[in-house]
């Protein structure tokens, strides 16, 4: 079967290999030295953005929440504070990139995925305010989580587009 075969079943087996190696990806993120407990890179969220140009937004929203889901179980916090947001910040991520990819040939990959990772750092930033954290004094890490939510964009919008560009050679051209 070829990557991204436009068979059901191969749409339904690359979409489940993307959701294990997403999980795969944020479960390997807990163990990887971080300069804050709540900053990652979010490298699953590269093979959300590949569902999504790949296939659609459809696709995308099932790698998006298998991700969170398998990642929450794999990583021993499923339906934690931890979990609650980054559900609450892919979710959110995913959304961005659905509405960003539709202005794709200006913004590229990258773009998309910069906008992405701003989204699911400002909604985890406003959802711990609303939950956990009940002062304004929170926003004080909205410049760290912006500019860190720019460089993970940069980060796996360019591993999206590789890995967009490996496994649909023919096609890589008109890629974002």
């Amino acid at each position: 079967m070829r990557w991204g075969a436009d068979s059901a079943a191969g749409r339904a087996a690359a979409l489940g290999l993307l959701v294990a190696m997403a999980a795969s990806l944020q479960v390997l993120e807990l163990v990887l030295p971080r300069p804050a407990p709540w900053l990652r890179l979010g490298l699953g969220n590269a093979l959300v953005l590949v569902a999504l140009l790949r296939w659609g937004w459809r696709e995308a929203t099932w790698v998006a929440l298998g991700k969170v889901l398998l990642g929450g179980l794999l990583g021993g916090g499923l339906f934690g504070p931890g979990f609650l947001l980054s559900c609450a910040g892919t979710v959110a991520a995913t959304g961005v990139m659905v509405v960003a990819s539709r202005l794709a040939p200006p913004l590229g990959c990258v773009g998309i995925s910069v906008l992405g990772a701003v989204g699911h750092g400002f909604t985890q930033l406003a959802l711990a305010r609303v939950l956990l954290l009940r002062t304004p004094a929170l926003w004080a890490l909205a410049p760290l989580v912006g500019s860190t939510a720019v460089l993970s964009g940069c980060i796996t919008g360019v591993l999206a587009h590789r890995v967009l560009r490996l496994f649909a050679p023919a096609r890589a051209e008109s890629l974002p």
